[in-house]
């Protein structure tokens, strides 16, 4: 099966373009080919050229040693680079069919949450060369809150932390919607309705749910109509556009292991002119010490009220918007494990809570679920 599964794929992804700009998320939506090789990165990665990046941009030459980072949640090459004094990080992109024009604004989209209290990377140097694109940037100050050992009550504050940022993107309004680009120096939108964006490669992603045999094309109407039809149209009516960052699990934060102060977030190339709702319903697909969803909610609320927007923005159908964004977040979880071959029980226990959560009625195919997800 899981043969024949690849080449059906391979012959789908002919009528896709993935053009990162059309893609409703960046990271996931690519080739199943792309999806395999970015995964052996790091191996036989050249480091010639870091070196000479250095030389020639920051007046660098007494790099001490190079040493790459494996746990970031990024489909980049990273690498801490160290001199006699000063540590930096070097992040780049690999093989990839287009460049990634988000590297060679990220400072700029940085700038935007920074002017809102909202810290952010510090690029030193980037650009492209033929066949990638990079960035040299400092280190971002404090922990990863993914290694830290937490207790409950400690978490508790980083949540409270994480789930005010998702609500003080609310300051950050735009036009338009979904991925951003760059014209005439001036940064664009993509999509022109909230619409278009929530349902960008929806179809590409349930034609490798029912290429996966995981879900039946009777399966695959109802959730078209729940996803695509008048309904959500109806539910976010009224939703304005705000710049999100559209990726806050805890492998994207830093903070103060002394304070417990969150201090900055990265890796924005996920970032989109989209609903801070959003965060609420995909954060929970992420995995973490302990549980945080209804946290998460209460504490974006909470921030949305004491900041005097609740006049200001649209929390109407605030509980189904969620479940909504949640659906659609493991609809595109799944297909991405799928290819990469790495399907897990996380994804179906995942899939079956965003359908209960819907409130639908679809079971994925034990057999394909056996089959695909194995031992992990």
């Amino acid at each position: 099966m899981l043969e024949q599964l690849d080449q059906e794929i391979a012959d789908r992804e002919q009528h896709f373009s993935f053009d990162p700009n059309e893609v409703y998320y960046y990271n996931a939506q690519r080739s199943q080919p792309l999806i395999l090789s970015l995964q052996k990165r790091y191996d036989n990665f050249d480091t010639k050229h870091i070196y000479e990046l250095f030389q020639k941009h920051l007046g660098v030459w007494d790099i001490k040693d190079v040493r790459f980072n494996t746990t970031f949640g990024t489909w980049h090459v990273v690498a801490f680079v160290d001199t006699a004094d000063h540590t930096y990080v070097y992040r780049q992109t690999l093989d990839l069919p287009e460049p990634e024009s988000y590297m060679l604004m990220e400072q700029e989209l940085a700038d935007k949450f920074k002017s809102i209290g909202i810290g952010s990377v510090d690029i030193l140097a980037f650009g492209a060369e033929e066949g990638y694109e990079w960035q040299i940037m400092e280190v971002l100050p404090g922990e990863n809150v993914k290694e830290f050992k937490w207790t409950q009550e400690e978490y508790d504050i980083i949540t409270f932390q994480i789930g005010r940022i998702a609500a003080m993107q609310y300051h950050l309004p735009m036009q338009w919607w979904g991925r951003i680009v760059k014209v005439d120096g001036q940064l664009q939108w993509y999509q022109k309705t909230h619409y278009d964006h929530f349902t960008a490669y929806l179809d590409y992603d349930f034609g490798v749910m029912k290429l996966s045999q995981l879900l039946t094309e009777a399966d695959i109407a109802v959730l078209k109509e729940h996803l695509m039809g008048e309904r959500v149209k109806e539910v976010f009516a009224n939703t304005q556009s705000y710049l999100i960052d559209n990726d806050l699990p805890d492998h994207n934060v830093r903070f103060d292991k002394d304070t417990l102060r969150v201090l900055a977030i990265y890796d924005l190339e996920s970032a989109v002119v989209y609903d801070p709702i959003c965060e609420l319903g995909s954060l929970p697909t992420w995995t973490f010490p302990y549980p945080k969803k209804q946290k998460l909610i209460e504490w974006f609320r909470s921030y949305i009220k004491t900041a005097g927007l609740e006049d200001k923005v649209d929390l109407s159908h605030f509980e189904e918007k969620i479940a909504l964004y949640f659906l659609r977040t493991i609809l595109w979880k799944m297909p991405m494990a799928i290819k990469g071959k790495k399907l897990s029980s996380k994804h179906i226990r995942l899939f079956r809570e965003a359908i209960a959560d819907n409130k639908l009625n679809i079971e994925l195919n034990p057999e394909a679920v056996k089959i695909l997800v194995g031992d992990r």
